[in-house]
């Protein structure tokens, strides 16, 4: 997903925000010009080599981490604001790009709700895996299930999972794992209006 992420549009929320909360212009601009010199070349370096990626923000980058979640950040904020009124989001629970959803509402419902997340940015788009009663989230299988009392209520049940092309590899002082599945999921460019972040500038 980091590959994704718009570098202009991700440091100009960084902007807007430091300039909210109150840090004086002339760092704010420091900071600025800091943050493209670190993200323009799209390069990363890892083991004595360096990798140029050919999307938009680096993976491994030294500040590919804040600006996905701070893109990530700002995306939530947005399009929940939009659609709180509603009611069908019951719960919202992100881990870097991976986020839990429980809908209450239609398919079709849940379909305007997509092409929402789906305006914010034309860069990032989200797939939808309806569980029912059971979704695999990062490195969990959730289920609910009618419990010994009876009473209509399900309580969650929590199992670890692990997808079936599932392997381990030992590397020196550490364990790589592929990457677990989701429920929303960023993926290849989509076209779409896109919502450019508010900035201020001298």
């Amino acid at each position: 997903m980091f590959t994704n992420i718009p570098v202009e549009k991700s440091i100009d929320i960084m902007y807007e925000i430091l300039v909210k909360s109150g840090v004086d212009l002339d760092t704010v601009d420091v900071f600025e010009k800091l943050a493209h010199g670190c993200l323009d070349k799209k390069i990363c370096h890892f083991d004595d080599k360096t990798f140029k990626f050919p999307g938009e923000v680096p993976l491994g980058g030294s500040m590919s981490s804040i600006i996905a979640e701070v893109f990530m950040d700002r995306l939530e904020r947005w399009t929940l604001n939009r659609y709180s009124s509603f009611g069908h989001v019951i719960l919202w629970y992100r881990y870097v790009d991976d986020v839990l959803c429980i809908w209450r509402g239609t398919d079709e419902e849940l379909g305007k709700f997509r092409r929402l997340l789906h305006s914010f940015d034309d860069n990032i788009t989200f797939t939808v895996e309806v569980g029912g009663h059971r979704i695999n989230y990062l490195d969990l299988t959730i289920e609910l299930c009618h419990d010994e009392s009876d009473d209509g209520m399900f309580t969650p049940t929590f199992l670890i999972y692990r997808k079936r092309n599932f392997q381990r590899s030992l590397h020196p002082s550490r364990l790589v794992a592929p990457h677990q599945s989701k429920i929303w999921r960023s993926q290849s460019p989509r076209s779409s209006d896109a919502v450019p972040p508010s900035r201020t500038r001298r």
